[in-house]
Formats: structure tokens, C-alpha cells, sequence
């Protein structure tokens, strides 16, 4: 590493990847979508909506719902959450700085948040879980 190495920071948005960008918009519409049911319903109706909802087109839409958002934008934001990692690794080994300087902190905040989102907010919180992921990422981050 060279002492004239650039900092860790936010990228310019000349450096963002659009299509990362929109998928993890469209992933967080999809999850947002899954979890309306959490939103609207109180949580022992939420793996089974038929009490609240009983018109076959609600349970449809449901379906739907399940078979083709829940499963597939859940596993799209957590594999973008992946590419996030290896992106930030890559940049910051290309501008040498020190990718345990800061990503830790990342993840240390990432944490907090999702511990007062959960706490405080709503009970299906995934943000402590991507935190702890990412923790685990860092043992694997040089292995080829």
C-alpha cells in the first residue's frame, strides 16, 4: 500500500453502477410488496391471512404474492448485498486504501440500525441479519 493512497469515502455518482441500482430499487419494492401483510394485519395473521382476508381474489393475490415476490426479491437484495461487499473490497483495494478501516464501522452501523429498527419499529427487521452476514463475509474476503 502506498502512503498516498486515497481515503475511504462515498463514491461520486459517476462511480455508481445503475443496474445494481436499479435492481436493489426493484428488490426493495419486491420485499416491500411480501411484507405488506406484516404491515396491515396483526402478526398471528401474518403466515396465515385467510381469517382477515377471505374472498378468493385475496388469496390469490396472495399467492402471487408468495410464489413469485416473496422468495425472489428476498434472495435478489441479499445476493446484491453480496456484490455490495465485493464492490466496495475491489474499489478500495484499487485506491489502496484499507478495507478494514471502514467496513467494519459499516457493518457496526448497519447493526445498529437494525437493532432499533426491530426493537423499535417492526419485528421482520433483516438488517441485523445482513450485518452479521457481513461480518462472516470478512473471515472469506481473500480466499480466491
Amino acid at each position: 500500500m502506498s502512503s498516498n493512497a486515497e481515503p475511504a469515502g462515498p463514491i461520486t455518482s459517476a462511480e455508481r453502477i445503475l443496474y445494481i441500482d436499479i435492481l436493489r430499487g426493484m428488490a426493495l419494492f419486491g420485499i416491500l410488496a411480501a411484507n405488506m401483510r406484516g404491515f396491515n394485519a396483526p402478526l398471528d395473521l401474518y403466515g396465515n391471512i385467510r381469517p382477515l382476508f377471505h374472498g378468493r381474489a385475496d388469496l390469490i393475490a396472495q399467492g402471487f404474492i408468495d410464489i413469485f415476490i416473496q422468495g425472489k426479491f428476498v434472495t435478489l437484495f441479499s445476493f446484491l448485498f453480496g456484490l455490495g461487499f465485493a464492490v466496495q473490497m475491489t474499489r478500495a483495494v484499487a485506491r489502496g486504501a484499507k478495507f478494514m478501516s471502514f467496513y467494519p464501522r459499516r457493518l457496526a452501523a448497519l447493526a445498529l440500525f437494525g437493532l432499533i429498527h426491530g426493537i423499535l419499529i417492526w419485528w421482520g427487521d433483516i438488517l441485523l441479519t445482513y450485518a452479521v452476514a457481513g461480518a462472516l463475509l470478512l473471515f472469506f474476503r481473500n480466499r480466491g
